[in-house]
């Protein structure tokens, strides 16, 4: 059975990949090994171009699209810069893959050219015959009441699942607006779901950024850019 070393929110963060994947046993060259990329693979840290090349090399990779893919994109089409691009690292992820060539405006460009197929091979889910794996959440329908769920979330729409990898998942969670297979998420550090857990703080000593499984779900992001830790799942699960 095909086993899923599933790793998020690496965000340019190479060697704490490395690390993670070399910890729970990756080995790319055994063909039962998938890695599976839950989004937001670049920004915060200082090595987007060594992720991007580490992930491009493999031969079983699959990548799921976050929301910090949407910001790069948007920043590299308008070249114009705002103080959330500088804060959110998406200026420095354009000069570490361009590799500062030039203006601001020609590092977009060759930026765009790099990274173009890697994006578009990205994907807005994965879903396997006993779970389900997406950056944050899946679509879901908002009304003036709320949140429902979307029995056709499968075939939403672009616009929808670019709103969805924004959601806050462990509050939907709550609301119990879950699929009917297990649903795998990163985009929220993992610490919230302890602090509802065991009474845990979100960032304080006693925060705990390990993997956490809740009703219906499981999180993964271990924010790297705050704990220098990235989870890895390892699930053994089969293609539908």
């Amino acid at each position: 059975m095909p086993k899923f070393f599933c790793i998020s929110d690496i965000h340019s963060f190479y060697y704490e990949m490395i690390t993670a994947l070399d910890n729970a046993g990756f080995d790319s060259e055994n063909e039962n090994h998938y890695l599976l990329v839950l989004g937001d693979c670049f920004d915060r840290g200082s090595y987007a171009l060594e992720v991007l090349n580490y992930l491009e090399s493999l031969e079983r990779v699959i990548v799921i699209k976050g929301n910090h893919t949407d910001l790069l994109m948007k920043l590299i089409k308008s070249g114009i810069v705002y103080g959330a691009d500088i804060s959110n690292g998406t200026f420095n992820t354009v000069l570490q893959i361009s590799q500062n060539a030039g203006t601001f405006p020609e590092a977009c460009e060759e930026c765009y050219e790099r990274i173009k197929d890697f994006v578009n091979n990205m994907v807005d889910y994965v879903e396997l015959k006993n779970h389900i794996f997406v950056h944050s959440w899946i679509p879901i329908k908002e009304t003036d009441c709320g949140f429902e769920f979307d029995n056709n979330w499968r075939n939403a729409d672009k616009s929808s699942w670019d709103n969805a990898r924004w959601y806050t998942p462990f509050l939907l969670a709550k609301k119990g607006l879950l699929p009917e297979k297990t649903l795998v998420f990163g985009h929220w550090h993992c610490s919230v779901g302890w602090a509802e857990k065991e009474g845990r703080s979100e960032f304080g000593e006693d925060a705990k950024f390990d993997i956490v499984c809740g009703d219906g779900y499981i999180a993964i992001d271990g924010c790297c850019a705050h704990t220098k830790k990235i989870n890895c799942l390892v699930i053994e699960d089969d293609f539908i």
